[in-house]
């Protein structure tokens, strides 16, 4: 097989084919989203099965399982449901160990809205929220994953775009 020759390296927009044929996605629902409130958590997993969107999605039963956890996380729902301050402070821990992770807050009310903005989530929903908006923070967190810096690549006339972060090796010549 001949190699590709680079085009130019470039920015990388993520469009419907990459959404769906991207690399898999594993998503963590974490602090008993599930418990409080299951349709949220039936939302989430059928917005990916209707965008055919390759996941896996895990349920933690709090901060500390997630933390145990080896294996980076790509979004996290995170269920604020304690003192705000208890809760924050495990998110922060939680983001420290998964900088690249796309944080969602999920709460009951907006009472800990302005706390929340200290820790700097991706999106910010409530459980009561309906499944468009559940959406189009799913959607967009899997956009702003998907995009990137990337390569360009061409192969007798076609065209391949190629996320930097998915190279893993160069051989030069």
């Amino acid at each position: 097989m001949q190699p590709k020759k680079i085009i130019r390296c470039r920015h990388v927009r993520c469009d419907e084919d990459m959404l769906m044929n991207g690399p898999e996605i594993k998503v963590a629902v974490c602090n008993g989203i599930e418990k409080a409130n299951g349709l949220f958590q039936k939302n989430v997993e059928s917005i990916f099965a209707v965008h055919k969107i390759p996941r896996v999605l895990k349920v933690y039963e709090n901060a500390y399982e997630l933390l145990e956890e080896t294996q980076r996380q790509d979004i996290i729902f995170y269920l604020l449901k304690a003192a705000v301050e208890d809760e924050l402070q495990s998110a922060v821990k939680l983001k420290r160990e998964h900088r690249s992770s796309k944080f969602i807050f999920v709460a009951e009310d907006g009472s800990y809205l302005k706390e929340a903005y200290k820790a700097q989530p991706f999106r910010y929903l409530y459980l009561s929220d309906t499944k468009e908006d559940i959406q189009e923070a799913v959607i967009n967190a899997v956009k702003n994953i998907r995009e990137g810096k990337g390569l360009t690549l061409e192969e007798n006339g076609r065209y391949y775009y190629i996320l930097l972060r998915d190279v893993l090796y160069y051989y030069g010549y």
